[in-house]
């Protein structure tokens, strides 16, 4: 098994106490914990606009220490470049192995099934673990706020009630598309919201 995981600016989001960074840290270290459990092995890359690590699967509970240091060690970058990033770690893959993604998938949705695209023609099972704050899911904000873009220097002065049902109509065509694309790629797709235990 190798878990793949998106380490982006866009992934440190928080609207409480934990980001979508940490939960998918805390994410993919049980994920590793419960498939060594299994005498399963594992490895994990991370990735934002390159590969920054890349840990071959290996059976042993020790790789569960390397998992955690190279978590621990992550520094978010500016932006993800999520399909090429698929296509290149699809390339270090060189048995058929089932590959969990975890991510905000905050990019073009074309890309991304390109990407995901890659890992299924190879012959790999692939699961998208689609990792989102409840605030991004609900934008429940009131008032007049400053949005400041995460892995961009634009920022948007604005009512947020002014443009929620904008926001959420394109929110929720977002979703379906990739929703759509992982079923018609027979990728298993999830939606995961931060506000939610893990063993949920």
């Amino acid at each position: 098994c190798y878990i793949l995981m998106d380490a982006s600016s866009s992934m440190t989001y928080a609207s409480g106490e934990v980001s979508k960074l940490e939960y998918s840290k805390y994410l993919a270290a049980t994920l590793a914990y419960l498939i060594l459990n299994q005498r399963d092995s594992v490895g994990l890359s991370v990735f934002d606009s390159e590969v920054r690590a890349h840990l071959p699967p290996r059976s042993t509970m020790g790789v569960i220490v390397q998992i955690e240091q190279l978590l621990r060690d992550i520094e978010p970058t500016p932006k993800s470049s999520i399909a090429k990033q698929l296509h290149d770690i699809a390339l270090q893959i060189k048995r058929r192995s089932l590959v969990l993604v975890i991510s905000d998938l905050l990019s073009d949705v074309d890309d991304i099934k390109r990407g995901l695209d890659h890992l299924r023609f190879d012959g790999h099972n692939v699961v998208v673990f689609h990792t989102l704050d409840p605030y991004e899911l609900e934008f429940p904000f009131k008032g007049t706020w400053r949005f400041d873009g995460l892995e961009s220097d634009e920022e948007v002065i604005t009512q947020p009630e002014r443009i929620r049902d904008d926001y959420l109509k394109n929110l929720n065509a977002f979703l379906e598309s990739l929703r759509a694309g992982c079923i018609g790629s027979q990728v298993d797709y999830t939606m995961v919201s931060t506000s939610l235990p893990l063993d949920t």
